[in-house]
């Protein structure tokens, strides 16, 4: 017990911990408000297949898990450092444990909300890629198709994130109470090196979007595409608008968690005591970012479709001071240009 009261009280004087601590808080809370402001009032997704819609449901859970999780794991750990370790300060009879262990139950129950919800965002932007591969490939058929894909892929991305987590609280070690919120020395080591096959799911994730991104956009400008289906032409649309969507959330997850997965672990498992692992992780999870910058892509790409909109409106609009005949020649040649833009 006194071994775990001074571990609290040294990480309870570490500035940067704090520091780091408050920061991931405040940027948590601030992600979810925008988060919910931007999913309520613009629904950047609606004008997508069911299957996209589906799995970036299940992504916005995904992130909103992590944001709870971050919250309270890293939040818990904060009041113990600060609020309650003053509370106790203030009363003579806690004076030889300023800074109380929790139990490890409580310690696993919180970083799994945590975990769930990071593995669960990697997991379903790969499955919201897989998803544009699939409907790239079938430009006739896709949009025809149900919601099986995206229930699939979604299921799938539910099941290896609550396999993965079911694993760490199987390998926790219950026996000891922690100075600071983990999975306890025994889980540590393989949710740390788990994070190495996580950093390599997402560099081939932002690669294949961008593959996608660049092979829709060619599509869409070959001249030869005249000859092809409505239903081909929507599909293309479709994906690029999609594509261009996801590859921007899974290029700025990409740059958060990369550093995340390679420098976290690295770090970690360099360090024997539990006390320092857990040090290592906190400093070097650059994940909440993604939770504030998440809702901003969200709002940068619809606001980008509505002015592509606008623009279409205003250069197609006629005016009213128009005579008739040459509102018949205006309307017939906007008709015409429009169909020309829609057959480039």
């Amino acid at each position: 017990m006194n071994k775990l009261c001074d571990e609290g009280l040294m990480l309870s004087e570490h500035t940067g911990l704090l520091a780091v601590y408050g920061i991931k808080t405040l940027v948590c809370f601030l992600g979810l408000f925008l988060l919910v402001y931007v999913y309520i009032y613009q629904n950047p997704t609606k004008s997508f297949h069911i299957n996209s819609q589906i799995i970036f449901q299940f992504h916005c859970c995904f992130v909103v898990a992590g944001i709870v999780g971050t919250s309270l794991s890293d939040g818990f750990d904060l009041m113990r450092f600060t609020v309650v370790k003053a509370i106790r300060a203030a009363n003579p009879q806690f004076e030889d444990c300023l800074v109380p262990p929790m139990s490890p139950y409580v310690g696993v129950a919180l970083k799994s909300i945590k975990v769930f919800g990071n593995n669960g965002v990697v997991y379903t932007t790969t499955a919201l890629a897989i998803e544009r591969i699939v409907s790239s490939l079938q430009l006739e058929s896709y949009e025809q198709k149900n919601s099986i894909l995206g229930w699939t892929l979604s299921a799938i991305s539910l099941m290896a994130s609550g396999v993965l987590v079911a694993i760490r609280v199987g390998l926790a070690d219950y026996s000891k109470d922690l100075s600071i919120t983990s999975f306890t020395a025994a889980a540590t080591g393989f949710s740390m090196r788990l994070q190495y096959s996580c950093a390599a799911v997402e560099v081939l994730t932002a690669f294949l979007l961008f593959v996608l991104l660049g092979l829709n956009i060619r599509r869409l400008k070959r001249r030869e595409r005249i000859v092809n289906s409505l239903a081909y032409k929507a599909q293309i649309r479709e994906n690029v608008s999609a594509t261009a969507l996801a590859f921007p959330l899974a290029f700025l997850h990409f740059v958060v968690y990369l550093p995340t997965g390679v420098v976290m672990p690295t770090w970690a498992l360099s360090k024997t005591d539990l006390s320092e692992r857990m040090q290592a992780v906190a400093m070097s999870d650059f994940m909440p970012l993604y939770f504030a910058f998440f809702p901003l892509v969200l709002w940068w790409r619809n606001r980008a479709k509505k002015v592509n909109i606008a623009n279409l409106f205003v250069n197609n609009l006629i005016r009213t001071g128009d005579t008739k005949g040459e509102k018949d020649g205006l309307e017939t040649a906007k008709y015409f240009e429009i169909l020309n833009k829609m057959l480039k």
